[in-house]
């Protein structure tokens, strides 16, 4: 929802008035998916987004979640520099690609990385997590 909304320029609060579900996006951007989202709210994002009510239903996640810190794999995010969900899930700790241990912080400053939908767009080079202060 992150780049959806950075791509229509819209703020959370934007978003969540006019798909009138105004404080779950806030919640869904930061992984809190307690309780899930309903079919009502499904298909009132789905308006929104023109993505079909079943493909969001996939874009959810399908296990517990670990909301912070954020976690990614270096070499996925040097491939291509995206956030996958599955990093979030309680059980997991590793890239199931790469067999390597998902990173919370920046290795050079130790500073952890921010949600998401708070990255920053950075040209070419993609997508930057920008860090906690």
């Amino acid at each position: 929802m992150g780049r959806f909304r950075r791509e229509n320029e819209l703020t959370l609060s934007g978003l969540g008035k006019i798909a009138e579900l105004y404080g779950a996006i806030a919640r869904w951007e930061k992984f809190r998916f307690n309780p899930p989202p309903s079919s009502e709210q499904l298909e009132k994002l789905s308006a929104i987004v023109q993505v079909e009510v079943a493909t969001l239903q996939t874009m959810f996640p399908s296990a517990p979640m670990k909301m912070t810190p954020i976690r990614l794999c270096s070499a996925c995010y040097g491939e291509k520099p995206y956030h996958k969900m599955e990093w979030q899930y309680k059980e997991i700790y590793r890239c199931d690609r790469h067999n390597l241990k998902l990173l919370s912080e920046c290795h050079n400053c130790g500073a952890r990385f921010k949600f998401p939908s708070l990255w920053v767009v950075v040209g070419v080079i993609g997508v930057l997590p920008v860090l906690l202060k």
